[in-house]
This record gives structure tokens, C-alpha cells and sequence, in this order.
């Protein structure tokens, strides 16, 4: 993971701000796509309230699951370090356009980034 993303993704998930994010545009194998970093907590809560709004008692269970799952008491979710967490994601890929709430990735998927987003 480049040194810089990865700064700012562990600054992101160590704030103790729950909105705290920063504008990025993220370069992948089939095109770019652009949207707010934040931290996994962040999307974690926002994937579990979309799941809640369409159906609670899954987002209930998920949310027992998950909490679970066996975690080393320094890292509260080793699964956070290798993915980078967007919301408000606009994906481009040729003159197609996708928009979505929440996107959660790989960061080994990324070949190049930007701070803000493209002007369309």
C-alpha cells in the first residue's frame, strides 16, 4: 500500500470523530472512482443501518455475529487493514457513470489515487 493512502486511511480509522473523512479519487483496474474515505467503524455502522432499513432482525444478527468474531485486543477489526472504506462513491469507467452509498475494497485493487474529486 502506498505509504501516504495509507497514512491517511490510519488516520481515519484512529479518529475518534465518526465523520471525519477526505475526499479521494481512487484508481482501478477498469477505471476511477471517487468518494469520501472513512474509517471502517464509520462504514461498518453505515453498511448496519442500511441492512437495518431493510431488515432488522438480519441486521441484528450480523451485528451479534460480528461482534463475535475473535479480534487481538490492539486491533478492534483485523479485517480493516488491507480494504479502504468510501462513502458517496461514484464509480466512472468510460463514459458510464454508477453511484452507490458505500464501497469497501481491497487496497491491493488500487493502482493510483488522488486527493478530491474529478471535475465531470
Amino acid at each position: 500500500m502506498d505509504v501516504y493512502l495509507q497514512a491517511l486511511n490510519s488516520l481515519l480509522d484512529e479518529s475518534d470523530d465518526p465523520h471525519a473523512s477526505i475526499a479521494v479519487t481512487l484508481h482501478l483496474g477498469g477505471g476511477a472512482l471517487h468518494g469520501h474515505l472513512i474509517s471502517h467503524r464509520a462504514w461498518r455502522e453505515a453498511w448496519l443501518d442500511q441492512i437495518h432499513e431493510s431488515d432488522p432482525a438480519v441486521a441484528a444478527f450480523l451485528n451479534t455475529a460480528l461482534a463475535a468474531l475473535p479480534t487481538d485486543a490492539g486491533d478492534p477489526d483485523p479485517s480493516a487493514a488491507p480494504y479502504l472504506h468510501l462513502r458517496d462513491v461514484t464509480y466512472l469507467h468510460g463514459t458510464e457513470n454508477a453511484e452507490t452509498s458505500l464501497w469497501r475494497g481491497p487496497v491491493s485493487a488500487v493502482s493510483g489515487w488522488s486527493l478530491t474529486q474529478p471535475r465531470l
